[in-house]
């Protein structure tokens, strides 16, 4: 995971102000919600002496209309000179609601949520066109939406029998490769403009036949699902089960592919670095490449900035005497251009934390 997003909260000095809070509207009173949820925030910020200003540009952020449907969570870091991040994630969170003011942001949640974020192409065909949906993650609803409704004239191949008969199965034909075209090239457009991790195809064995002759090499990897059928009446649940059995796989794998690097390197004594001591050495350094760790393990642990000198961390976190290590590490991180695997930690060789270099000593 690239941390781009987070480069700008680390180049400014604290000590930081962040705020989770939900902002979806998911029934006729989530406004009314939404005040009330304001109304204990603002209290508390104003209990802790914030700066009227970034109380109130928080505010403005908090309860504007999001355009998001459902639940949304929104994560906003503040320093004295007002709001230096602030983002919505739609769907159900998994980290509770809070208002943290410390030497370093809390972004650990965040970061968590934004692991989960797996963008897919979900395309349902039929013989005379297809339905194609992308999206950010199974837990949002889709971020793009297009039908393409093909020729349907003469669309199926009829018994009809003497002369006409072969006539009428090759127009069929034709037109299931014209309709299959039709999708290929609206796959091609969302792909050549998004980033999709996977394409997923469900629908009319031979439609999906068609468009995968279409689509010919693809730069991500396609899975033909059993599921996703067009027809009216067709499961939803059995579909989005077989795609979060398909999502669950690919992270698996990305997740196995780490622990497997990481492995290697401990087996060679070469190329990586492990234990919260050596991670924080090579930080130091700009060594490291891949942060990999499980944020939930070191959450309760603290790290002495003092003890690693030139450890890359805004003020006033690098003169603290202690500083929660989850956070420590992120800003590290972040400061020194390193990406971020969260793994669990049974697949983390330290069981806590570990990295992928970018050289070895």
């Amino acid at each position: 995971m690239h941390l781009d997003t987070l480069r700008p909260v680390f180049e400014t000095s604290g000590p930081y102000l962040t705020v989770h809070a939900e902002v979806g509207r998911t029934d006729e009173h989530g406004l009314d919600q939404l005040d009330a949820r304001w109304t204990t925030i603002r209290h508390e910020l104003e209990h802790r002496e914030v700066d009227a200003a970034v109380i109130e540009e928080i505010g403005v952020r908090l309860r504007e209309n999001t355009h998001v449907d459902g639940e949304a969570r929104r994560t906003i870091v503040a320093t004295a000179d007002g709001v230096v991040f602030d983002q919505v994630q739609p769907g159900h969170v998994l980290w509770p609601e809070s208002v943290d003011i410390d030497d370093l942001p809390d972004v650990s949640g965040w970061l968590r949520q934004v692991d989960r974020v797996f963008p897919f192409v979900l395309v349902q065909v039929d013989r005379t066109g297809g339905d194609l949906a992308l999206y950010r993650a199974m837990t949002q609803a889709p971020v793009h939406e297009t039908t393409v409704a093909g020729e349907t004239f003469q669309i199926r191949k009829v018994p009809v029998g003497g002369w006409a008969h072969m006539k009428y199965q090759h127009r069929a034909e034709g037109i299931w490769a014209q309709n299959a075209a039709e999708v290929a090239e609206a796959l091609t457009s969302i792909l050549n403009h998004q980033r999709p991790q996977a394409v997923l195809v469900g629908g009319d064995v031979r439609a999906v036949q068609e468009l995968l002759t279409s689509l010919g090499t693809m730069s991500v990897p396609v899975v033909k699902l059993q599921s996703g059928a067009r027809a009216a009446g067709t499961s939803e649940e059995a579909l989005w089960s077989e795609i979060q059995t398909v999502i669950a796989q690919f992270e698996a794998t990305a997740e196995q592919e780490i622990a497997d690097q990481l492995a290697e390197g401990v087996g060679r004594n070469n190329g990586v670095a492990v234990g919260a001591k050596q991670v924080l050495e090579a930080l130091v350094k700009g060594q490291v490449d891949t942060l990999v760790v499980d944020l939930d393990q070191v959450r309760d642990a603290t790290i002495r900035p003092a003890d690693f000198p030139g450890l890359e961390l805004p003020e006033p976190a690098a003169g603290a005497a202690e500083v929660p290590a989850d956070r420590v590490l992120v800003a590290a991180a972040v400061r020194s251009d390193a990406e971020i695997a969260l793994l669990p930690a049974e697949l983390i060789p330290d069981r806590e934390v570990a990295a992928i270099l970018r050289w070895d000593d």
